[in-house]
């Protein structure tokens, strides 16, 4: 009996910690658990990601935004990694420490980006947790919303290691659409090159 009770009791401090955890580090949020079996079956369509997806496309194809893409540290703090601007028919990027902004086609993915997901309405907004797809890697992710599902706020992803699509295994995007965030650089290059009329 007695050890029932630690049992319990040892389960509710790891449970009270890891709320302490999200609280104090809100960059973190909770790890979401990888539909890997989606790797290879990207294009059915998933219904639990339908809100999700529209969203995504729609904001991709019809807004104006920046995009600032973090490394997540073990200890919460976030590194910046790189910048994007989407703007119309392009999209902008600039890595951390560069000055130079290199200019690409702002095309909407035509797949699914997300699937096997699961939304949680709250306060602040929907939150999603889903299985992020991208250039054949996949990432368990949060994604973060506004209540009325329209505008995506923050996405946190988690790569598995040793398959990574960034130079680390935790991303954490935040999203901006006021008007001097979304300003268009005057000087860019296409691909590195000299961009041809």
């Amino acid at each position: 009996m007695y050890g029932g009770v630690y049992v319990v009791r040892k389960l509710i401090r790891t449970f009270l910690a890891a709320i302490s955890i999200a609280v104090l580090m809100p960059e973190v949020g909770i790890p979401h658990e990888i539909d890997h079996e989606s790797r290879d079956q990207p294009k059915l369509i998933d219904h639990t990601c339908a809100e999700l997806n529209s969203a995504h496309k729609s904001m991709r194809e019809t807004s104006k935004y920046r995009e600032t893409i973090h490394d997540l540290r073990p200890d919460g703090t976030l590194i910046e990694y790189t910048t994007v601007i989407i703007y119309g028919a392009y999209g902008y990027q600039r890595y951390a420490g560069e000055t130079g902004w290199d200019r690409f086609n702002n095309e909407s993915p035509s797949w699914q980006r997300f699937t096997s997901c699961t939304r949680k309405d709250t306060r602040t907004g929907r939150r999603f947790y889903a299985t992020y797809h991208h250039q054949g890697h996949i990432a368990g992710t949060e994604v973060l919303m506004t209540s009325d599902g329209k505008k995506v706020k923050k996405v946190i992803r988690r790569y598995p290691r040793d398959d990574e699509f960034f130079p680390f295994s935790t991303a954490v995007s935040r999203f901006d659409k006021g008007p001097k965030a979304v300003e268009v650089p005057t000087k860019y290059t296409c691909g590195g090159s000299p961009c041809r009329l």
